[in-house]
């Protein structure tokens, strides 16, 4: 199709390792290396943006990524290095640390100690983001906290939070991660009115997408920390989450 005369893009280039190609399309416009599928302000709006189903890229190339991550995930070395050379630094962080680059974002911080600081309203979601089934990277979600993100921004495709993200995906060292360095407790979302408990008893009982999910560690760590457990929830239908809110129950 390119060849035919098909509009190219950032993400093609990053994709097909074409370097020449990527190397055109920054001349020609700069913010290009600043592109990030899925981000609602962007080029490559997501799911629910608009009440739209998004771009095709999310389900081709993968969601939320940059395209120095399509590069990357491609084997696509000299693209990537490119990309990020003409990338600016406030871009350049957020691609370490959603490649869960700690030296590249450590250098980044190093040289320029106030970047987080200049992160703008999108930026910060991607930390939730990173804990949806789509991205879910203990790793990246590590660094941005370490390097100071927002903990309690939703992603706004969903408008979920990132504990609520962590829980539905079942993954108990996440969560753990998000209480320990105090996620709000709770926080509900605007379509279901639910806490991130009753993300994690819907995702094991009804939607049954993570069969590797250690709900019940999750829904022990949840109660622990002080999530109310709601009336509805219990008997939830799952036993060993039933024998952890067992013992909530007066």
């Amino acid at each position: 199709m390119l060849d035919r005369g098909a509009e190219p893009d950032i993400f093609l280039a990053a994709a097909l390792g074409d370097l020449e190609l990527a190397r055109d399309l920054v001349a020609k416009d700069p913010s290009v290396t600043q592109h990030r599928i899925v981000y609602n302000n962007g080029a490559f709006p997501g799911i629910g943006h608009e009440v739209r189903g998004g771009t095709i890229y999310q389900w081709t190339l993968g969601f939320n990524l940059s395209p120095h991550e399509v590069a990357l995930k491609h084997g696509h070395e000299s693209v990537y290095e490119y990309l990020l050379e003409h990338t600016p630094p406030r871009h350049q962080l957020l691609v370490a640390c959603t490649s869960a680059n700690r030296n590249l974002a450590e250098s980044i911080i190093s040289k320029h100690p106030r970047l987080v600081q200049e992160l703008d309203a999108e930026d910060k979601t991607l930390l939730a983001k990173f804990c949806w089934e789509t991205n879910i990277s203990m790793d990246a979600v590590r660094l941005m906290l370490e390097f100071g993100f927002p903990i309690d921004v939703p992603e706004p495709n969903h408008s979920f939070m990132a504990l609520h993200n962590a829980a539905w995906c079942g993954h108990a060292d996440l969560v753990k991660l998000l209480l320990d360095r105090g996620h709000p407790l709770d926080r509900r979302d605007p379509e279901y009115n639910a806490t991130a408990l009753g993300f994690a008893i819907h995702s094991c009982t009804e939607a049954k997408r993570h069969p590797e999910g250690k709900f019940a560690k999750v829904v022990e760590l949840l109660v622990k920390a002080g999530v109310p457990v709601d009336d509805h929830q219990y008997p939830s239908g799952d036993e060993s989450i039933d024998v952890v809110l067992s013992a909530t129950m007066p």
